[in-house]
C-alpha cells in the first residue's frame, strides 16, 4: 500500500477533480478465526495434551485432534498402539481445557459448547473399560457417570 500525503488545496494546486480530500485508505482489523490445524494450533494442544496425559501423542494424533477442533470430520484407521483411544480422549481433553482456561486461546473458547459430552460406541466390554479407564485418568472431569450409568 502507498500512502500519498494529501494537501489542502489551493490556488496553485487545485483541479477541478481535487475539490475532496480522502483519508488514506487502512484495512478493516478482522479476526481471523484461530486454526487448530496450524503450527500454533498444534503447538497449542499438544502443550494441553502434556499437562493431562503422561506420555507425548504420536502426529497423527495430534494431527486428528486438531482437525476435530476445527470441526472437520475425521475417519482415522490406526493401527493396533497408535492410540484410537487416546485420540478420543485427547480431542475431549483439549475442549475442556479451553473451555475451563478461554485464555488459552480466545478466539476459539466460543467454538465449543459449554458442556461438552462424547458418546462413543465400541464393538466389545473391555474397549469400554479401556475408555472409561483412559478418560478418567486424563481429566478431572472423568468418566464416572458413564461407567455406573448415573
Amino acid at each position: 500500500m502507498m500512502y500519498v500525503p494529501i494537501y489542502p488545496p489551493n490556488e496553485d494546486n487545485m483541479s477541478p477533480a481535487q475539490d475532496t480530500q480522502e483519508a488514506p485508505w487502512e484495512a478493516p482489523m478482522v479476526s481471523m478465526p484461530f486454526v487448530f490445524s496450524s503450527p500454533e494450533g498444534y503447538a497449542l494442544c499438544r502443550r494441553i495434551v502434556a499437562t493431562h496425559f503422561d506420555y507425548a501423542p504420536h502426529d497423527v494424533q495430534v494431527e486428528g485432534v486438531c482437525k476435530l477442533c476445527d470441526g472437520v470430520d475425521v475417519f482415522a484407521i490406526l493401527r493396533t498402539g497408535m492410540g484410537k483411544t487416546s485420540f478420543l480422549s485427547m480431542y475431549m481433553v483439549i475442549v475442556l481445557a479451553i473451555l475451563a482456561e478461554p485464555s488459552l486461546c480466545p478466539a476459539a473458547a466460543k467454538k465449543f459448547p459449554n458442556n461438552p459430552c462424547m458418546l462413543v460406541i465400541l464393538p466389545m466390554k473391555y474397549l469400554e473399560h479401556q475408555m472409561v479407564n483412559n478418560c478418567t485418568k486424563c481429566t478431572s472431569y472423568g468418566a464416572d457417570r458413564h461407567a455406573t450409568g448415573r
